[in-house]
């Protein structure tokens, strides 16, 4: 694509953003009591399957037709193929570093079919596996100098995917920063990119050359989350700071716009208090905590999390509650229901048969699928 055809591309999405800003929403507030809300049974809980244990759990997964899953464990390194009682291992790669073998799991993604890709960091490849974790192919993706590859979408067309990539610098005017690439297999070159916001991060300690040691992710802070839609080979984004889900296509070209109307909810005082409390006691320079204060935004972002799953979506929030509240949306931007799960667990995949559950480090559950 040429470099006009990227620019109009660019402009338009970033247009289609913009228009909707979270200022100029004049959206009627939902009041949320008023939506069915459902909290799931679980069905178990486990820190091992047969001999394996989790030294730590990874916070995505993929449910099969057949209720089988597959669970990505960050120690030891591999993606585990998980009987659907969660009983027994299936399949699951090896760690090392031949054909197939990981020495880091990313954030894998699944086509909804017969293919599961992950991104090894540390071996900088991408490697294709199919549904029983066999090896299909392995690659390796290019990107601009100063830009390191975070993730993979499955493939938009033939021989094309989408490549998330953040920069390699741990400046701070650039901690903010993520970039998605087309990149063709065929020619080994990535043909277009965009440009978007990431959830900002705040630098911990000295400043050194504008670089920090250290970073944590500014809480409550707005993100733009990328997921993909396996019924259309479509990408759907989300910029928390306005009220719309864009779909786009391989061409960055937005298909449609999905208005969403969350409840907005101020940062209150008593939660700073808390917050400060807990990053203090975990040893917190009172410097750090200061510069950590002053970024915090009077009103928290719309959504933290958001999965995509049969003409639904699921966006995960950081309203004041006992559980994690969850808004299931459908295509039309209405909230048909409220999921309550565990606070402070993170939502790895839903599916018809059960919904996957990362409750702590090296705890697993699965819960009562609820549509």
């Amino acid at each position: 694509m040429k470099r006009a055809q990227i620019a109009v591309s660019t402009l338009i999405f970033s247009l289609v953003l913009i228009s909707c800003s979270v200022e100029e929403t004049k959206n009627q507030v939902i009041d949320l009591s008023k939506v069915e809300t459902i909290i799931p049974k679980e069905l178990i809980r486990f820190d091992k399957v047969d001999s394996l244990y989790f030294g730590y759990v990874g916070i995505n997964s993929f449910a099969f037709d057949d209720g089988s899953f597959v669970l990505p464990v960050w120690d030891p390194t591999s993606f585990v193929k998980i009987s659907e009682d969660g009983g027994k291992v299936l399949a699951k790669t090896l760690k090392g570093r031949g054909p197939g073998e990981l020495l880091d799991i990313g954030t894998p993604t699944w086509d909804g079919e017969d293919q599961v890709y992950v991104y090894d960091q540390f071996q900088k490849k991408i490697v294709l596996y199919n549904t029983d974790l066999n090896l299909v192919r392995e690659f390796v993706v290019k990107l601009d100098n100063g830009w390191r590859a975070i993730r993979i979408f499955p493939e938009l067309q033939e021989g094309k995917y989408v490549v998330e990539g953040g920069p390699r610098s741990f400046k701070v005017a650039e901690m903010d920063k993520k970039r998605v690439y087309v990149y063709d297999l065929n020619s080994e070159e990535t043909e277009r990119k965009l440009d978007l916001y990431s959830h900002p991060y705040i630098p911990l300690g000295d400043l050194i050359n504008g670089g920090s040691g250290s970073a944590m992710q500014l809480p409550f802070g707005n993100d733009q989350f990328i997921v993909y839609k396996p019924d259309s080979k479509t990408l759907l984004l989300f910029d928390t700071r306005t009220d719309l889900i864009a779909e786009i296509n391989i061409n960055f070209d937005t298909l449609r716009t999905i208005p969403v109307n969350i409840p907005k909810e101020e940062l209150t005082a008593s939660e700073i208090d808390d917050m400060e409390k807990i990053e203090k006691k975990d040893g917190m320079r009172n410097s750090d905590w200061l510069r950590i204060e002053e970024a915090l935004p009077e009103f928290k972002a719309q959504a933290k999390d958001m999965i995509y799953h049969k003409q639904k979506i699921w966006l995960k929030t950081h309203l004041k509650s006992d559980y994690d509240k969850w808004l299931v949306i459908n295509m039309k931007g209405e909230i048909v229901k409220v999921v309550n799960l565990p606070k402070n667990s993170f939502l790895t995949h839903v599916s018809e048969r059960h919904l996957g559950i990362r409750l702590d480090d090296t705890t697993f559950g699965l819960f009562l699928a609820i549509e």
